[in-house]
């Protein structure tokens, strides 16, 4: 089965945020359904937020999709001083 064109945009933008995130030593997460532990960041959360029709001009359905992009650091100490 063909993949929706929300959940198409959804992976695309993890793929592009994939190699931003492993560069800077984070982990990229989509919807995580528990809390993250202190010990999981920095890391970078993906949530789709909703789905929307905005507006149907000529017999066309337009749709808008929210994503929240959060990003959890810790101060680690290591820093100068």
């Amino acid at each position: 089965m063909p993949q929706s064109i929300r959940e198409q945009i959804l992976q695309t933008l993890m793929t592009i945020l994939a190699p931003i995130a492993t560069a800077q030593g984070a982990t990229l997460l989509r919807s995580p359904v528990h809390g993250v532990p202190r010990e999981a960041s920095p890391a970078l959360l993906v949530f789709p937020e909703s789905d929307t029709i905005v507006e149907r001009p000529n017999d066309r359905v337009e749709r808008q999709l929210i994503v929240r992009l959060v990003a959890l650091a810790r101060e680690t100490g290591a820093g100068p001083p």
